[in-house]
């Protein structure tokens, strides 16, 4: 099992004035090891807040893959799909949120 602390900050330029928004996610994930090759599923939960946006928890699933580029280094994509908490459980899921792919190289731990 894997846990990773993600965090993002986003700088919206609104005319006047910068907007600052940040993202931070908690994800446990569990981790196949097929050589170079490891896919990974796992669950968010985190949040969004900041000035730019309204303020939610989030929750979903996330798979993706990483490739050892060598034994320091790897590239990774994923797709996740958050929900926010008020919206899902409310009465049922009507809009999922940060839909992403993302590569990314990442010094290996």
């Amino acid at each position: 099992m894997i846990v990773t602390l993600k965090h993002s900050l986003q700088l919206n330029d609104t005319g006047p004035s910068t907007l600052v928004d940040g993202r931070t996610i908690l994800q446990a994930a569990f981790q196949w090891d097929f050589g170079k090759w490891r896919p990974y599923a796992g669950m968010n939960v985190g949040g969004i807040y900041g000035a730019g946006v309204r303020d939610e928890a989030l929750f979903g699933p996330e798979l993706g893959v990483k490739y050892y580029v060598n034994e320091s280094a790897f590239l990774f994509g994923n797709v996740a799909c958050e929900v926010a908490v008020d919206e899902c459980c409310a009465d049922g899921v009507r809009e999922a949120r940060n839909r992403q792919v993302e590569v990314t190289v990442t010094p290996a731990a």
